[in-house]
């Protein structure tokens, strides 16, 4: 069961690697003909609000497959001077703990995207409807939870792909 949920994270982690990286190409190409216009004295009303909602895409899409690869910044200015079992523990805990702050802080932000998708808010120039990237806000945390959850087994993995816990 936890290698079916690990595929199916694994794969919408690849898939939503591919949605931040095609956004990020257009907003490459799009921020270049704003300024090329702008300098023509010509502007897109509203570019600054398309790339800052467009930001939000690329970043949430971008950060389980982050996790995925262990790609995160971190310091091991102390924990690699620690022995491999405390290190795998402390490794654990970390893993828990981003497991559980990103499921409450995606859960947050699917309420939120109902609230919004009700009350039918919208972005103040442009008159967007902001409750699809609170979605993908939401979605976007759920999933990066998922994926540092997953990576607590592969703490106690052998060379032989088994799980095996340590004692």
């Amino acid at each position: 069961m936890i290698n079916i949920i690990s595929k199916f994270i694994n794969s919408f982690s690849a898939y939503a690697k591919y949605v931040s990286l095609f956004t990020q190409a257009f907003m490459m190409v799009f921020i270049t003909i704003a300024v090329i216009l702008r300098n023509l004295n010509h502007s897109i009303m509203g570019d600054y609000e398309i790339v800052q909602l467009l930001m939000i895409v690329v970043i949430m899409m971008g950060l389980p497959y982050v996790q995925q690869i262990k790609a995160h910044v971190s310091i091991g200015l102390i924990v690699d001077r620690l022995p491999k079992k405390i290190q795998k523990v402390l490794d654990v805990i970390s893993y828990l703990l981003t497991f559980v702050v990103c499921e409450l802080i995606g859960w947050v932000n699917i309420q939120v995207a109902i609230d919004y998708f009700v009350s039918y808010r919208t972005s103040l120039l442009l008159k967007v409807p902001l409750y699809p990237f609170l979605f993908i806000i939401g979605i976007g945390f759920i999933i990066w939870g998922f994926v540092a959850f997953m990576q607590v087994f592969g703490v106690f993995k052998t060379k032989d792909e088994d799980i095996q816990i340590e004692s």
